[in-house]
């Protein structure tokens, strides 16, 4: 598996390496990530957002619009990486009102904030579910 994740992963510096005229659904497809026997391969889905992360990296917005619509891919798990990662490097400020509309905004921050801290979250996804506030 470490071997395979090299070699994915070779695909993608050199991919990054051509710069802008790298194109995203070769690469893509070149990891495997629009494949559907690997789209949902973790090491394959991992390439996929090392590459897209990377290259959208000063525009975090359209690598996670690039990610969401790249047809063929496990979309809603490549999107999840990729924002992941891009929020680590960027912050929350790109989202700008997307951020605010966000279901469970809190519960995800106060969780989030929890395990940062190293603490289990207070707040339990049943309260979550019957729509009562977190505490």
């Amino acid at each position: 598996m470490i071997g395979e994740q090299l070699e994915l992963l070779r695909n993608v510096r050199a991919a990054l390496a051509t710069g802008a005229v790298a194109d995203d659904a070769e690469v893509l497809l070149s990891v495997g990530a629009l494949d559907r026997s690997t789209n949902g391969a973790g090491t394959v889905n991992a390439a996929a957002a090392a590459y897209l992360a990377s290259r959208y990296a000063v525009s975090p917005r359209n690598g996670v619009l690039a990610a969401a619509t790249a047809k063929g891919a496990d979309t809603d798990t490549l999107a999840s990486i990729v924002g992941s990662v891009l929020g680590s490097l960027a912050g929350d400020e790109w989202l700008g009102y997307s951020a605010l509309a966000l279901q469970d905004r809190q519960y995800l921050i106060d969780t989030g904030t929890q395990l940062l801290l190293g603490r289990r979250a207070t707040t339990d996804w049943q309260r979550v579910a019957a729509g009562r506030s977190h505490a």
